[in-house]
């Protein structure tokens, strides 16, 4: 297997593939000891689901015949600057794989470097947690109880799933979105809040009226455009123009982790701003009260639902142009369950996001 040669795969492999990344595994899985043979082995996110026979028959083959007991998800980016394809890595071990009905499933969101090109070390990771994870889990299974993992209060939100429920539609998917539920009190409905009841919202303003209000002056602040965010950006790093400090009397001052709402152009958009800038009146300004209440990257997904976006299309008002005001949005209900089931709910969303780019990259290739 190589890049120039490409796939050139015998009868020895115990499957008929003509995938780099299935034979791999097949050949790591097919050389261990097999009795009591152990191997960690990093894999593309391609084979945790795609579809394809060949990663089914090799899922298939992991799971029923006592190799895998755990799943461990990396986040894009670990292999920077040579790749940043998405990757996981498979735990196998003989003994315990054949002394469990269940398989672990971890998610690791810091490595304790950045992801970017540089990978700078940081402060914060994610990795001993995981450690002590998977050795715990390794411990249940010996000692023969390992119920406890059934639930998502392990750090890391780590949980097992049955075998048998990966089996249940032959997919063998191994993406732990598939088999997370979120946990919440039977027969409780989360509680609707307004936007107005967990945000501050205000429009933005023009400018004070001077000669010439723009400025290239570094300590000018940044003016936020619509065309300073793309589409599908989420958030605003940065500005085409900047204006003078002594325009900044009928305009709004926006800060770090503040929500901007198009109310124009580009309808409805949310983005989070990442600088400290100002806004003009096409934007309004959502601002988290309490941030022990709101989880921001919950409410940037709720804002960006159709059920949401729905919500602003009745309440805008105007002609050709459709456009909200500040009193109309803050009376957008939404969900509000507890600022933990908000962080499942995200990471749910993530991995769902995750798996749909996976799918493109694929289809493509």
């Amino acid at each position: 297997m190589s890049p120039k040669g490409g796939i050139k795969p015998h009868k020895k492999f115990s499957l008929q593939a003509n995938r780099s990344e299935v034979l791999f595994v097949d050949y790591i899985a097919e050389h261990i000891n097999p009795v009591s043979g152990r191997a960690g082995v990093i894999v593309p996110e391609g084979i945790i689901f795609q579809g394809a026979t060949a990663y089914k028959s090799l899922r298939k083959m992991l799971v029923e015949k006592a190799f895998l007991y755990a799943v461990v998800s990396l986040p894009a980016g670990v292999f920077n600057p040579y790749s940043g394809v998405k990757t996981s890595i498979l735990f196998f071990d003989k003994t315990l794989a054949a002394k469990s009905d269940k398989i672990l499933f971890v998610k690791i969101t810091d490595d304790g470097f950045g992801l970017g090109a540089q990978r700078k070390q940081l402060k914060s990771s994610d990795l001993p947690d995981a450690l002590n994870v998977i050795l715990d889990f390794q411990k249940a299974i010996l000692g023969g109880d390992t119920s406890r993992f059934a639930n998502s209060e392990l750090p890391l939100q780590a949980f097992a799933v049955e075998k048998s429920q990966i089996a249940e539609n032959g997919e063998y998917n191994l993406s732990a979105s598939r088999y997370k539920t979120l946990h919440t009190s039977a027969g409780n409905r989360w509680d609707l809040v307004t936007l107005g009841d967990i945000c501050q919202i205000e429009r933005g303003g023009s400018p004070r009226p001077i000669d010439d209000y723009f400025t290239n002056d570094s300590d000018g602040i940044n003016w936020i455009k619509i065309g300073d965010v793309a589409e599908n950006d989420k958030y605003v790093t940065s500005t085409k123009q900047k204006i003078k400090r002594s325009g900044l009397s009928k305009t709004r001052v926006v800060q770090d982790g503040d929500f901007i709402l198009s109310n124009s152009m580009s309808f409805g958009r949310p983005y989070i701003v990442k600088i400290t800038g100002a806004i003009h009146d096409g934007w309004l300004l959502l601002r988290i009260k309490d941030s022990n209440l709101v989880d921001p990257n919950f409410l940037y997904s709720v804002l960006r639902s159709d059920a949401v976006v729905r919500q602003y299309s009745l309440l805008a008002t105007g002609g050709v142009v459709n456009n909200l005001n500040s009193k109309l949005v803050a009376g957008v209900t939404i969900p509000l369950p507890p600022l933990s089931v908000q962080k499942e709910i995200v990471e749910r969303v993530e991995d769902y996001q995750s798996n749909i780019q996976n799918y493109k990259s694929w289809l493509q290739n």
